[in-house]
């Protein structure tokens, strides 16, 4: 786990006193599978159009961004509803058209004067499904300060769903930066002594790996702030979404090749635990000190929290139901899977998430550390 996580401290900060505006946010008259997971600490500078305008303002690092939700039909392309924005802002920009959501969504790299500061920034505009109209937003920072923010705007750029399939893609962005390529890249996997074949997408490593840094400077920000808990989960949270596409052919391979010579969905998910506990101990990998998925999965070493992160998104893959527990007073990362097997766990609701140790040989799920057992000490991570 990263030297920030290890060192994060309670240092009560109070914020701009605005309205909230991040975590999971709705918005009226769209259905509840669009929302967007913004970055902790955005507040409403102003609201208009019947709630489909809003200007926000972040207390945690110097940007502003604007979100517009236009009726179906208003343009003929995303790619014309951003030449329409840059117009009315007399912006320079660069667009491009990318293929996200549900079909081709287009982004630009702007610079221009927003609000007397001369800025640069990023817009995207992305078709609703079920005729829910355009979905434009925008996001900057004066120039001078561009390259200080590109990562928590890169974040904020990345934080918007628009339907229950789009929620376990990587974000607009990221799909942006690294399309899909038409070339795979073929791994094998060893399981109990069972060789599993599976492909990743050429772009994979690189796109994860991408995330996974941008994240983790998002992450840096909010180091002296209240909202460091819920920074923290959100930080697991874009990792897992990055990833479930990426590693939805190797789980459901995985599946095939382990489910006949299992009794159930523990014995399987036992498996893929035992299989992570042999995995090479690695840190320091990069600034997050955090392995990207599809490279742990692939052989490179890694810590506790990606261990625990791939059994998740390997595992819910496979329909089971798993979660992330993590723990600055511990500096550890276990796995949670509901199971009717006994065992320890810990409860969330009505469900209880037997414990997955990914970092000693031999332990079963419901197992962990006698001195690790209050549950008050672990920040649980909920995926959906």
């Amino acid at each position: 786990m990263t030297r920030m996580k290890r060192t994060i401290v309670f240092l009560f900060i109070l914020l701009t006193a605005l309205p909230a505006f991040c975590g999971k946010t709705y918005f009226t008259g769209l259905k509840p599978s669009v929302y967007m997971d913004l970055p902790e600490g955005f507040g409403v500078k102003e609201t208009g159009e019947n709630g489909k305008y809003f200007m926000l303002s972040s207390s945690v690092v110097p940007v502003t961004a604007i979100i517009r939700i236009y009726p179906e039909g208003r343009f003929s392309s995303n790619r014309e509803a951003l030449t329409d924005i840059m117009t009315k802002f007399s912006l320079s920009a660069q667009t491009g058209d990318f293929n996200w959501g549900e079909g081709i969504s287009a982004m630009s790299i702007f610079e221009g004067n927003m609000l007397g500061i001369q800025s640069s920034g990023f817009a995207i505009s992305t078709t609703l499904p079920d005729s829910q109209g355009t979905f434009v937003y925008l996001i900057w920072s004066s120039s001078e300060n561009f390259e200080n923010t590109a990562s928590f705007m890169g974040s904020f750029m990345d934080s918007l769903y628009v339907s229950a399939d789009n929620s376990l893609e990587c974000g607009a962005m990221t799909a942006f930066a690294y399309p899909k390529s038409e070339e795979t890249e073929e791994t094998d996997i060893n399981i109990e002594g069972i060789e599993i074949k599976t492909i990743l997408n050429a772009t994979d490593m690189e796109a994860a790996d991408y995330l996974v840094k941008r994240e983790y400077f998002t992450l840096l920000c909010y180091q002296s702030s209240p909202a460091w808990q819920l920074a923290w989960q959100r930080y697991y949270r874009m990792i897992y979404r990055d990833s479930c596409s990426r590693l939805l052919k190797p789980a459901y391979d995985i599946y095939k090749e382990l489910a006949p010579f299992c009794n159930d969905n523990t014995d399987l998910a036992q498996k893929l635990l035992n299989w992570t506990q042999g995995f090479e101990y690695s840190r320091e990998k990069n600034e997050a000190d955090f392995t990207s998925l599809p490279a742990a999965l692939t052989g490179e070493g890694c810590d506790c929290d990606t261990r625990a992160m791939l059994l998740c998104v390997l595992l819910n893959g496979m329909n089971m139901d798993c979660c992330l527990f993590v723990s600055p007073s511990f500096n550890h990362a276990v796995a949670g899977l509901v199971s009717d097997h006994p065992g320890f766990g810990f409860s969330l609701g009505e469900k209880k998430y037997l414990t997955g140790e990914t970092t000693a040989k031999d332990l079963s799920w419901g197992k962990i550390a006698s001195d690790m057992t209050d549950q008050s000490q672990w920040i649980p991570v909920l995926f959906y």
